[in-house]
């Protein structure tokens, strides 16, 4: 099996507190951090799984061990996000599929270019 960049002592719950700062911040930011995370783990259930039955939680606890599987129920709270490319990008995450967006979410989704289209 073909390990992911990120995965290991810590990594997980690297990209698990990314995606957990990501559903407070705005929609550029959002939408930045589901691609990375894409790019980073690919598609497939490795990276968006939940965790297994029996497996705890404690998002209070600074231990990465305690971190979880992976960023699934943070990516689940971005399919209802007010800005519909973050809702596209999190159900093909959460679907298993890498996104594929060639501009760059940073500059695309903020009010700018939104403002320019009007």
């Amino acid at each position: 099996a073909k390990a992911r960049k990120g995965e290991g002592e810590g990594g997980d719950a690297i990209l698990k507190r990314l995606m957990q700062v990501s559903t407070e911040v705005g929609a550029a930011q959002a939408a930045a951090s589901l691609f990375l995370l894409s790019a980073v783990g690919g598609g497939g259930e490795g990276l968006w799984a939940a965790p297994r039955e029996g497996e705890d939680y404690d998002p209070k606890k600074r231990d990465p061990k305690d971190a979880g599987r992976g960023p699934a129920w943070e990516a689940a709270t971005m399919r209802f996000h007010y800005h519909p490319s973050v809702r596209a990008f999190a159900e093909s995450a959460l679907e298993g599929n890498a996104i594929d967006y060639r501009g760059d979410p940073l500059k695309d989704f903020t009010l700018a270019p939104f403002l320019d289209r009007f």
